[in-house]
């Protein structure tokens, strides 16, 4: 699929300002190249639907520096969304995987999308295996053919169309089934709770993270009942100017970990956190928060 996107400054984002919008979207709080969250259990209660929630351009998550002031906090409705398909206490369902992943263009003919990305850049949440370090990767970095380079991000974009061209929210509640190549298509999970082949087939054992009773561990201030560290895998390198020029391709460098508390708060964690309470920021050396706020963000 080929898409293309209006560009959107750090200023603006950072202030809660303007949802980023594809030529194509029929959705004006999603845009292809934005990092969305996803959200589906394999029994029990919303066993029927899977829940998205748009964080924003992966691009801008790519670009976090030690100078880069975000908010971090709850995507608004986010915690209620989850409570009302998932129950009270999603956060320690066994049976809850949480996911992410973005793409801007599948189609390899464009040359760029946006944020300096070449077309064919897929992000995908790969599951921390343990705390760790605040800054350093908790899981094993994708090493891709070009060919699966290629599939992660078809696979990508079929995940997202449904969520593009059949909604209008940035958090969604989308019933299972109701299109053929979706989320759970693409991340499929047995009634054992085993995780099959995901995103174009790329991953054999899946890339969604099960909550567990009790927290997942603290990173700097922030208690996280999951966390996903985020990878970027380009499929070029030789664009002038482009991000990751003359760098590897086909393997994922990764970008920061994804993290989630019971609140439904979600911050992209890479530094140690040095809160300040007066803003409710995590900012400058302390915890670099996703945006995860926007003004026309509803739930569905």
């Amino acid at each position: 699929m080929n898409r293309t996107s209006t560009s959107l400054t750090l200023a603006a984002l950072a202030f809660g300002g303007l949802a980023l919008t594809s030529a194509s979207a029929q959705n004006p709080n999603f845009a292809y190249g934005d990092l969305v969250l996803a959200f589906q259990s394999n029994g029990g209660v919303g066993s029927g639907s899977y829940l998205f929630a748009n964080l924003g351009p992966a691009g801008l998550l790519r670009d976090f520096t030690t100078s880069t002031p975000l908010l971090s906090g709850n995507l608004s409705g986010l915690n209620s969304s989850l409570v009302s398909t998932f129950g009270s206490n999603w956060f320690e369902r066994t049976d809850l995987f949480v996911g992410a992943a973005a793409i801007g263009s599948s189609s390899e003919f464009n040359g760029y999308f946006g944020f300096n990305d070449p077309d064919v850049t897929p992000y995908v949440g790969i599951p921390r295996q343990s705390v760790g370090t605040i800054g350093a990767a908790g899981s094993f970095a994708p090493s891709l053919t070009a060919s699966q380079t290629q599939d992660l991000a078809n696979g990508t974009d079929a995940a997202q169309f449904f969520y593009e061209s059949a909604f209008n929210t940035s958090i969604a509640i989308i019933p299972k089934g109701s299109n053929f190549n979706d989320w759970d298509d693409q991340n499929p999970i047995s009634g054992a709770g085993v995780q099959g082949p995901a995103l174009g087939g790329v991953f054999s054992g899946g890339v969604q993270q099960a909550f567990t009773v009790g927290s997942f561990g603290t990173f700097g201030s922030v208690n996280a009942q999951a966390a996903l560290d985020l990878y970027r895998v380009q499929a070029v390198n030789n664009i002038p100017g482009q991000f990751g020029e003359g760098q590897p391709v086909n393997l994922g460098t990764y970008e920061g970990s994804i993290l989630i508390d019971s609140l439904g708060n979600i911050s992209l964690g890479n530094l140690v956190a040095v809160p300040e309470p007066s803003l409710s920021l995590l900012v400058g050396a302390g915890m670099i928060g996703v945006m995860a706020r926007r003004r026309r963000a509803v739930t569905a």
